[in-house]
């Protein structure tokens, strides 16, 4: 076995501190209570190679002769389908709460969407900034606008004005507040959608996607 490999598959195993044929054991027995998530996450990692296996399987001498990792290979590479034994274990023993965390991610957001779609001050700020951008618009074709898109409100702050201080945000803020001294209260309003704001669309539809995919591999193994 390669060196390298063996010196970390060793030092991932000391860490299960669990004899090779109880692994075997519960491995066949797809023992969960046996094995946790960290046991299983080691095991995963070091799962032998065909070329390993062929290795071990070629050797001749005694087996009290080979070292650690060669040993734990000639345990667990009798399980059949071992590889996904232990995918299906490690999905058993995450799912649980890895759906919570999703789930709990897409509740967010859809409170978040809810908040901001009911929202009477969010509205009064989109008319204000439409407004705004009207005036500063006039003479152009840009000037009679009936919407624009919501990411050029990501772009407010970067227009200043000649002092290089002031932004349009904070125009748009101050003209809002002489006509709707409740805007004061936007931040309190959207407290939900400033929480959503934290979290990354593409990173939960991509764990999502995982949990999905390891149950079709869940299923397929049975």
């Amino acid at each position: 076995i390669d060196q390298k490999r063996s010196l970390n598959i060793s030092i991932q195993l000391a860490g299960l501190r669990m004899p090779f044929d109880r692994i075997k054991d519960a491995l066949l027995a797809m023992d969960d209570e046996v094995l946790q998530s960290e046991q299983l996450e080691v095991i995963s990692s070091t799962v032998p190679t065909s070329k390993e296996i062929t290795l071990i399987m070629d050797y001749k001498g005694a087996k009290e002769e080979l070292a650690t990792v060669e040993q734990y290979f000639m345990h667990v590479m009798q399980i059949p389908r071992l590889e996904g034994r232990v995918n299906s274990l490690l999905y058993k023993s995450l799912a649980s709460d890895a759906l919570l965390k999703v789930t709990s991610e897409y509740r967010l957001l859809s409170e978040a969407s809810d908040c901001l779609r009911e929202s009477t001050l969010f509205v009064k700020v989109l008319r204000g900034v439409l407004v705004v951008g009207n005036h500063l618009n006039t003479g152009s074709y840009r000037g009679s606008a009936s919407g624009f898109r919501l990411d050029m409100l990501l772009r407010l702050k970067d227009f200043k004005a000649v002092d290089r201080k002031t932004s349009l945000l904070h125009f748009v803020y101050k003209e809002l507040v002489k006509t709707e001294p409740g805007i004061g209260n936007l931040s309190t309003d959207l407290a939900v959608v400033k929480k959503a704001a934290a979290l990354s669309i593409e990173t939960t539809s991509a764990n999502l996607g995982k949990l999905q995919d390891g149950l079709t591999k869940v299923k397929d193994e049975i």
